[in-house]
């Protein structure tokens, strides 16, 4: 399944992004997402909001075990 979606700036495609993919990596084991990024920034920046929205997750979730993401090299 192939989606585009086309919106205008500061309209919140970071996040819609950011919580769909850290819905996916919760929901299946060993998955592996490649996302592209014009840019150094805007790409650390969707990093961390993925890492912040999975942390917020798995603190809600009692018996969840600590995890880490790591940003591959390159």
């Amino acid at each position: 399944c192939l989606s585009i979606v086309i919106t205008p700036r500061r309209f919140g495609k970071t996040t819609a992004c950011a919580i769909f993919v850290a819905a996916l990596l919760l929901s299946i084991p060993h998955l592996v997402i490649a996302i592209f990024s014009t840019g150094r920034r805007a790409s650390t920046m969707l990093l961390a909001k993925i890492c912040q929205i999975i942390q917020v997750s798995i603190m809600q979730i009692p018996f969840a075990a600590p995890c880490s993401l790591q940003k591959s090299s390159g």
